[in-house]
């Protein structure tokens, strides 16, 4: 019962042909088949099952569906900018007892985004689909099994069930996010060089885009919950599916809140960016600094000892000048300060075997 499918629009307007698959059921019952330009079958199936749920899976030429849209009662105009990413999930109820369910965005197992609409009648669910998703397919599925619960509901049923399989989507795809966001922290400590703002910058981009997918689903999820206030609805959706929707909401609320934690979790990011990179400086400092600790002293010795001065005149004129061994002792006492400063700053943790040992001793 699972179907793969490829419909695209090519520039020169051309579309291919549409997956078009009924399925007509009640709790004893499953008739399902792809439909092939002829919807006269659609009727008979309405009068015998209480449930009829049509799935039309990839581009359309409106014209060619126009019997299935008569059936229906669902004029051209419902159908526009079907699906078309600028346009945001929202719900219309119409005075024939209709709701327009549309641009309900789902994520593949690619993480590509993609968009359904829903048509629910008393009877039936007719549901427009820009890809044929494995969540959409699991659905189907289930209609197989007389046992499962969506076998025994209505449509309305049907469609929470294809409504969290959307929730669904979005909460493997935030996951995959926080996984993202992990390793970047990761790389941020070990390799502060490898990190790329542009990079990041886009990443969180696309996690407020996200955010901001999920909340308008949030909303619409919650206008259904108050569908019940409306009396032509009320043959729409039953108790049990509203309890379903709900349910929707509360999951899409607790992905709302994972994903807050996800974008806090990306400006402390920014904040560890900034602090590993202050500690490589200041690594860098530190080391220029002991170089020059090491070497101003010796640097003073050889200023003094390079400056010019005439022993004919005083003895106090740098009687050093006229020693026998003072070219190699001023080497030592270079060599026994620069030692004595290295064994100084060993002794502080600077450098060496004891700064090992201390930052051993925080881990």
């Amino acid at each position: 019962m699972s179907e793969s499918v490829q419909a695209t629009t090519a520039s020169t307007g051309v579309q291919n042909s549409p997956l078009i698959s009924v399925y007509a059921y009640n709790h004893e019952e499953l008739f399902c088949s792809d439909l092939h330009g002829d919807f006269s079958s659609i009727t008979d199936l309405l009068k015998k099952y209480p449930s009829v749920w049509v799935r039309v899976v990839g581009s359309f030429d409106v014209a060619a569906i126009q019997p299935l849209l008569t059936i229906f009662n669902i004029a051209k105009l419902q159908l526009d900018h079907l699906f078309d990413h600028t346009h945001e999930t929202h719900l219309t109820y119409f005075s024939n007892r209709l709701i327009k369910l549309s641009h309900v965005a789902f994520y593949d197992l690619e993480y590509e985004k993609h968009q359904s609409t829903y048509f629910l009648g008393e009877r039936f669910l007719l549901s427009f689909h820009e890809e044929l998703d494995s969540n959409i397919e699991k659905v189907t599925m289930n209609l197989g099994h007389r046992d499962f619960l969506i076998r025994q509901k209505g449509p309305d049923f049907l469609l929470y069930h294809l409504l969290l399989s959307s929730v669904d989507s979005y909460l493997r795809v935030v996951r995959h996010t926080g996984d993202g966001i992990s390793e970047i922290e990761d790389n941020l400590v070990v390799y502060p060089n490898s990190f790329d703002m542009a990079t990041f910058i886009q990443q969180r981009a696309k996690l407020t885009a996200l955010k901001r997918d999920i909340w308008l689903q949030y909303d619409i999820l919650s206008q259904l919950n108050f569908i019940d206030d409306l009396s032509d609805t009320d043959c729409l959706i039953r108790k049990d599916a509203l309890s379903g929707f709900q349910h929707c909401v509360a999951r899409s609320g607790e992905i709302l809140n994972l994903m807050d934690s996800y974008i806090d979790h990306y400006s402390g990011l920014i904040d560890i960016y900034f602090s590993s990179n202050s500690n490589q400086i200041n690594q860098v400092m530190k080391v220029l600094t002991i170089f020059s600790a090491v070497f101003l002293p010796l640097s003073f010795l050889a200023g003094l000892w390079g400056m010019n001065f005439d022993y004919s005149v005083s003895h106090w004129n740098m009687p050093e000048l006229h020693w026998v061994y003072g070219y190699p002792m001023a080497l030592a006492i270079m060599l026994i300060i620069a030692i004595g400063l290295i064994i100084i700053f060993s002794k502080a943790g600077w450098i060496g075997q004891r700064k090992k040992r201390r930052m051993e001793r925080f881990d």
